[in-house]
């Protein structure tokens, strides 16, 4: 369902937009899959189960597919838990831990859904040896890194949590993240 609602999504934009269903590590490591996605301008990455995602994505021919669209000048995007995979450091709520993941992102920790006062907020801040930025994602809401900075587009706010500060941001706000990159290679 969420693969049909944003080829729809985008098809009301006027893209030639198509689903690829990678659903599990199989399909994952599908060449014909893969090869789809790396001739793709966008990929965007559904939610679900994180920690599912993670282990669907790691070390597949999927995700090294995205990876290549991504340095050859495609968009890379993610909702949800599929946001939460594009970071290297994750939490995972229903195996209650933090994962690592193959993520782009560097430094950070994407909370979707974010409403102040998350659990999640506090779990991964006191998460010993972590030192992360914190990126709390209201509904709605893009954070799109443009190649030097951040912004945020979208009804409602970003949440920065970094080194004991936490910083709001809102639609049209562009602003630089001190720790976190995005690794291009």
């Amino acid at each position: 369902m969420a693969t049909a609602n944003g080829v729809r999504h985008f098809k009301r934009l006027g893209a030639d937009a198509f689903g690829v269903m990678i659903v599990d590590k199989a399909t994952a490591n599908d060449k014909s899959l893969a090869a789809q996605l790396a001739s793709a301008q966008l990929v965007y990455i559904a939610g679900g189960a994180p920690g599912y995602l993670l282990r669907c994505l790691q070390h597949s021919l999927v995700w090294q597919a995205m990876l290549n669209a991504w340095h050859t000048g495609a968009v890379l995007a993610g909702a949800s838990a599929g946001a939460m995979v594009l970071c290297e450091t994750m939490w995972d709520p229903y195996a209650r831990r933090i994962e690592s993941t193959p993520g782009v992102v560097k430094g950070a920790a994407v909370i979707p859904h974010h409403q102040p006062g998350s659990a999640w907020v506090e779990i991964l801040r006191d998460a010993p040896g972590e030192s992360i930025t914190l990126l709390g994602i209201a509904e709605q809401t893009n954070l799109i890194w443009d190649g030097t900075a951040w912004r945020v587009t979208g009804p409602g706010d970003v949440t920065i949590y970094s080194s004991g500060q936490t910083m709001i941001h809102y639609a049209g706000d562009v602003f630089m993240l001190s720790g976190v990159h995005v690794n291009a290679g």
